[in-house]
């Protein structure tokens, strides 16, 4: 198990700052931390130790990520708002609480997941059986993007052949 908050103390004591996402119950957590590389006397004989104890830290946290707003912007809009958290436990529930998912479900969260194709790989029996019987146009959204699907497909496992399914 990680420490997130020590690991975001220690990035804020080299005068950085740190992100985390505000789900507190996650199997994913993720943070950013930013080493901003300017030099700053913020150390504990300077402001005391009561500097780095309770809401002070994260208050400095807080007022040095206010340099950096589009990186803020960017982390709520892509962690916080909706993050991999989110989308793992939606592809879990779709997964185990359907039988057989809806290809039309089942596009929109490969669009969801830029066409992952780890993701592809968990539903490819679903996909396969409904193809055949399936619209036109979303048998075309389906084939339009697989290539971008193919893309990112990296051999890691041996028995995952995306390829040939």
């Amino acid at each position: 198990m990680v420490n997130y908050h020590a690991i975001g103390l220690y990035c804020t004591s080299r005068s950085g700052f740190v992100l985390h996402d505000p789900q507190e119950e996650a199997s994913l957590k993720v943070s950013a931390l930013v080493f901003t590389g300017r030099e700053e006397a913020h150390s504990s004989k300077r402001h005391g130790l009561s500097a780095w104890i309770g809401s002070e830290v994260e208050r400095l946290s807080a007022a040095r990520s206010l340099a950096f707003p589009n990186l803020c912007r960017a982390f709520s809009e892509s962690i916080a708002a909706f993050g991999p958290n989110d989308f793992f436990v939606m592809q879990k529930s779709m997964k185990e609480d359907s039988q057989r998912p809806a290809l039309k479900a089942i596009v929109a969260l490969l669009k969801l997941s830029n066409w992952d194709p780890d993701v592809f790989y968990k539903f490819r029996d679903a996909v396969l059986q409904q193809v055949p019987a399936c619209t036109t146009k979303l048998r075309n959204d389906l084939c339009r993007n697989l290539p971008c699907l193919w893309r990112q497909h990296f051999v890691l496992d041996k028995d995952k052949d995306v390829a040939f399914e």
